[in-house]
């Protein structure tokens, strides 16, 4: 059913804010552009023109290029390959400032089921990006809209770091367990040895679910693309602001991203 409300707004002109189906009770909403379409077609820029309407009132009317291949944030939005956008309604408070990146791993089933998840009006989680396996894409929120992702939370002398930060949740079946040569997640599915990652800690192995290079290459993206758009000065992993948690945990190359983002 999901795969089916999501391929129905494909090709068609949708207007930002149309409603296009109910998955779960959640309203899955475009917040897309008439003329970007989920087949590749990327917003090139964005070019203001003054247009005279009634009564001598000017107002700006926006216009888009296309272009393909090419992801760019455009009013607090991401344009880009892939990108499916959700309305997330529970969360309407606006960021002040914005200066940290967090990445979560969603210990989730997959992307569109996570995704969906943080978007329901009973849950008190939020997050703003959903990045999938086959580095699919899903936007929840605006990232000047405030987010319910990193809870009780420290870093660099500040608290509660939903104030200040853009919440990244990467689609992951976080530890795994194994059972004789086979590798189980917490909610019962089992994964192939190749999609298994191990470390030893005080002389006992610990397993945990991989993840994919698209997702990786992704990710480095949209960090890239925060990190100017928005002048953000820290990238963390939810371990690093909230002791109790272990998400995303060893098997992300959080190193290398830093490394390659420069922070």
């Amino acid at each position: 059913m999901v795969a089916e409300v999501l391929a129905s707004y494909r090709d068609v002109g949708v207007r930002v804010g149309d409603f296009v189906g109910d998955v779960h009770g959640i309203d899955v909403i475009v917040r897309q552009f008439p003329f970007v379409g989920f087949a590749g077609d990327r917003a090139r820029g964005i070019r203001d023109r003054k247009k005279r309407g009634e009564g001598n009132r000017e107002f700006v009317v926006k216009e888009m290029e296309i272009k393909r291949d090419v992801m760019e944030i455009i009013e607090n939005l991401l344009f880009g390959e892939n990108v499916t956008y959700l309305q997330c309604s529970k969360c309407k408070v606006k960021l002040s400032s914005v200066d940290t990146i967090v990445l979560h791993g969603t210990v989730g089933a997959g992307a569109i089921s996570s995704a969906l998840y943080l978007c329901r009006p009973d849950t008190s989680v939020s997050a703003h990006v959903v990045v999938g396996r086959d580095a699919e894409i899903f936007q929840l929120l605006p990232f000047d809209v405030k987010a319910w992702h990193a809870g009780k939370s420290f870093h660099a002398g500040r608290v509660n770091l939903n104030d200040c930060s853009i919440g990244i949740e990467l689609d992951n079946a976080g530890e795994l367990q194994r059972v004789g040569d086979r590798y189980y997640s917490c909610f019962g599915r089992e994964y192939s040895p190749d999609q298994v990652y191990t470390t030893e800690e005080e002389g006992r192995a610990r397993y945990w679910h991989s993840f994919t290079e698209g997702q990786f290459a992704v990710t480095e993206e949209i960090c890239r693309l925060l990190k100017v758009c928005y002048g953000i000065k820290y990238l963390v992993r939810h371990s690093d602001i909230t002791p109790r948690k272990t998400d995303p945990g060893p098997a992300f190359p959080f190193d290398e991203l830093r490394k390659r983002l420069k922070f």
